[in-house]
């Protein structure tokens, strides 16, 4: 090669990289594979990958939630995500936000949004203060916020915006609140899929989801225990 060559006759070493490898999940390829695959994006089921990366279903936001003390008392990172299916409110005149995410008698606030006539600082951005400060703990992140960002440790709320029916994935437009999504002419399915693409791999160790879909949750349970017989 032209560069091996020249870099030889000027003697500095010269060192190759994969660029395709990637150290998403903890590098479980495996995993981010599985997803795609899970999702529909791909076509071949990639290897089995329960030994190298954790992925676990609960039955409730409560039993979620958790995963914030849990990684905390293991001085690791975590926050809580959501598919986009709740508004998303202005905070109110004290600066407070209000609990917009509701199921059953839990509820937490999203994050704070980004004031699109505010430019900010990287480490003042609402985005980064959810995901780097203590104050993040008690908001709930969605696609927009936790894009770009991974945690140790992350709980997933699958909304109903993303559904499994008898053989395939079913976007449900009125469960979301995402504007994209709500389009007249807009390939709601791929958003939504994308979006939960997303979710499921802002892990590094860890991802725990709780499924507001039963059988969505049902699809999800046969598809892990399939994986653990291959």
């Amino acid at each position: 090669m032209f560069f091996q060559g020249e870099t030889k006759k000027l003697g500095i070493p010269l060192f190759e990289y994969d660029l395709d490898a990637q150290f998403r999940c903890g590098g479980c390829t495996e995993y981010i594979e599985w997803v795609d695959y899970f999702l529909g994006f791909l076509k071949n089921e990639p290897k089995n990958w329960r030994n190298n990366y954790s992925f676990t279903i609960v039955e409730s936001p409560k039993e979620l939630e958790k995963i914030i003390p849990e990684s905390r008392e293991k001085r690791e990172t975590s926050r809580i995500i959501a598919g986009f299916c709740w508004p998303w409110s202005n905070p109110q005149q004290d600066g407070s936000l209000v609990n917009d995410v509701v199921i059953g008698d839990w509820s937490h606030p999203w994050n704070a949004k980004a004031v699109e006539s505010r430019s900010y600082k990287p480490e003042n951005h609402p985005y980064t203060l959810w995901a780097n400060t203590d104050v993040g703990e008690n908001q709930i992140g969605c696609i927009y916020s936790a894009q770009g960002f991974e945690f140790d440790c992350v709980g997933v709320i699958w909304g109903e915006d993303l559904v499994w029916r008898k053989d395939r994935w079913v976007s449900q437009k009125d469960k979301s609140k995402d504007s994209p999504v709500k389009t007249k002419n807009a390939d709601t399915l791929r958003l939504v899929r994308n979006a939960y693409r997303v979710l499921l791999t802002r892990g590094i160790k860890e991802t725990r989801i709780m499924c507001l879909d039963d059988e969505t949750r049902d699809h999800i349970k046969e598809c892990l225990v399939s994986l653990k017989k291959s």
